[in-house]
């Protein structure tokens, strides 16, 4: 069961909580902390708390993650996930900063980049999408890459950004911008599924034989193939590892599901640099330097203008505008609570 300040008579915890705060967040007001231990993350701060008697992590989100992500949609579909069983059993939720405290998972192995190349994990992977694309759940909130990452660039402007590399990001969003006209005649009568959003390796988690999928941040109602050209991207496939996920979840690899497939990559490609752009904008570097930011905005840029090159994608995009219908626009973001 999550447990959320929203229906509990104490005040919104504070965004900024730091190690020597956490004991006097009122979760652990009748526990015993012997130790509070930093672990990984980058947009957020997380905390192994070791209590007498159990083990948390709690999760501090990054400032500013509001531009783009929805605490009350994240609350509500994480705790359906938890209810399914492929999510880690969180305790606590504030739905209006997103502060999060989960029960901290021992022997579990964590996947990175190579973990996810191996064929059986691919396989055991696109399973795991595939459980939640068709778990029946209903997400809140619609997930629309192209609002999404819209709404991030307006805010960029309103801050008087400027562009590293402002001509190939143009070149970028042009194109972009191209890919959304086709997506609203071609591809909007497309079932919309519950999604994850941000299927990196990272995610996933192996505990006893059972994989799960953890931060549901970014979830809501799409498009499968926007967590499948992710989890790909992230893991860095080639041709012959996306020719397995995509047999793994369909049980065979039709023309039509791979160029929808690659016709995401440079639309995931695209948001990643919008979103170093935001970090670079917001100056937030306490976890990774100016340079490596950098570095990391050049790496995706140039991954998506090589992919946006390719005949591959160029001929999946003729495909999708010779064999499919024309259709009403996508849908826009909208804010349902549930």
């Amino acid at each position: 069961m999550i447990h959320s300040f929203t229906y509990k008579p104490f005040p919104s915890v504070p965004l900024a909580v730091s190690p020597p705060q956490i004991q006097s967040l009122p979760f652990f007001s009748d526990k015993q902390i012997l130790a509070v231990d930093e672990l990984g993350g980058f947009t957020n701060r997380n905390y192994k708390v070791t209590c007498s008697q159990n083990i948390f992590v709690v999760r501090v989100p990054g400032p500013d993650t509001d531009l783009y992500i929805n605490r009350g949609f994240e609350s509500y579909n994480a705790s359906k996930m938890q209810e399914f069983g492929l999510n880690t059993d969180i305790v606590f939720y504030d739905r209006r900063t997103g502060l999060q405290i989960a029960i901290y998972i021992d022997d579990i192995q964590t996947f990175h980049i190579a973990d996810m190349k191996v064929p059986d994990n691919i396989r055991s992977a696109a399973q795991l999408l595939k459980e939640v694309h068709h778990s029946g759940f209903i997400f809140s909130g619609i997930f629309n890459p192209f609002r999404r990452t819209y709404n991030i660039l307006q805010f960029l402007t309103t801050q008087g950004y400027v562009y590293p590399n402002h001509a190939q990001h143009l070149i970028m969003q042009q194109e972009i911008d191209a890919l959304e006209v086709l997506f609203n005649r071609k591809l909007a009568h497309i079932p919309l599924h519950p999604c994850h959003v941000d299927p990196t390796p990272e995610n996933f988690l192996l505990k006893q034989g059972r994989l799960k999928l953890i931060d549901w941040e970014y979830s809501g109602m799409g498009d499968i193939f926007w967590d499948l050209a992710y989890l790909s991207l992230e893991a860095e496939y080639t041709m012959v590892h996306d020719t397995c996920l995509l047999k793994a979840y369909f049980g065979r690899c039709r023309a039509e599901d791979y160029y929808r497939f690659i016709l995401y990559k440079p639309i995931v490609e695209f948001w990643i640099t919008v979103w170093v752009h935001l970090q670079l904008c917001q100056n937030n570097t306490s976890k990774i330097s100016p340079e490596e930011l950098h570095s990391l905005l050049a790496q995706r840029m140039g991954n998506c203008l090589n992919i946006m090159g390719t005949s591959i994608y160029l001929n999946a995009k003729n495909y999708i505008d010779q064999n499919f219908k024309e259709n009403v626009p996508l849908p826009k973001e909208t804010y349902i609570y549930v």
